[in-house]
């Protein structure tokens, strides 16, 4: 169970990127900093599903759509 928590501080703009990268990776904010934090830690953390962007999900369903007829 995860009780300790962590402020950090960024420029708005550096937020802003954050929150848009997090969002482009269908992750929640928590997730995708938590996952850049550890990253080359040692750490393993648990699968997650990541889902698609909606500008790549929607031609790749197309595309799954004319594979299958």
């Amino acid at each position: 169970m995860r009780t300790r928590r962590l402020e950090i501080r960024f420029t708005h703009d550096e937020a802003n990127w954050i929150v848009l990268r997090a969002r482009a990776r269908g992750l929640s904010l928590t997730d995708y900093v938590r996952s850049a934090a550890l990253r080359g830690s040692g750490t393993s953390l648990p699968a997650c599903r990541r889902r698609l962007p909606i500008d790549t999900a929607i031609p790749i369903r197309q595309l799954t759509g004319v594979a299958a007829e």
